[in-house]
């Protein structure tokens, strides 16, 4: 059989209907039904689809928001460690301004009360001070060290501060009796002074 059987002749040929027409008939009724029951079936399909559909996309909407929700809190942690910083900065310029204009009025109220008269040109002013405010630094140096330093350490650090002292004392007074010609003469390989020769 070299051509198609078509359904309608096929179901007239088993005697289900009288007539092929009759069976082509019947045929499209059963097309139109399943096409109609088709599109019905895809129309509720899409309806109940509709509430999926909107349910995705508010989450997607919602993924947006938290997203950005997000970004603002980053940003807004961002811009206020920024400006805790600033503010500790501006502090610390505030305290340094402060602490220079103390400083600047204690020289000049020690100027005030040592009365004497500086002579020189501005660069002395400037020497002296810039040694005022070293003493100033070294004796809160000083200061700080002696408040937390323990009982134990202040005492080596004062005896190691004598012995320096005694040391430095020492060889200052071997140097300036050197320089002034007064040697001791019980000390070994200390040089006599030649006596004086009377001119004749």
């Amino acid at each position: 059989m070299s051509e198609k059987l078509r359904i309608d002749k096929y179901l007239w040929a088993i005697r289900l209907f009288k007539t092929r027409s009759q069976a082509g008939a019947i045929l499209a009724e059963q097309r139109d039904f399943a096409a109609k029951f088709r599109a019905q079936a895809e129309a509720e399909r899409a309806v109940q689809m509709v509430p999926v559909n909107v349910a995705q996309e508010q989450v997607k909407v919602q993924d947006a928001q938290v997203s950005v929700k997000i970004r603002d809190l980053e940003g807004q942690a961002r811009f206020e460690k920024i400006a805790r910083e600033l503010q500790v900065e501006l502090a610390k310029i505030a305290a340094d301004k402060d602490a220079r204009i103390a400083a600047a009025q204690a020289f000049g109220q020690a100027l005030a009360n040592a009365h004497m008269t500086v002579w020189g040109d501005p660069t002395t002013v400037q020497r002296m001070t810039a040694a005022f405010f070293q003493g100033q630094s070294a004796g809160m140096f000083v200061e700080g060290l002696d408040r937390s330093l323990p009982p134990d350490a202040k005492k080596a650090a004062v005896a190691g501060a004598a012995a320096v002292g005694a040391t430095i004392g020492a060889v200052a007074k071997k140097v300036v009796d050197m320089a002034t010609g007064k040697n001791d003469p019980a000390e070994p390989g200390a040089r006599r002074n030649p006596p004086a020769q009377d001119e004749a």
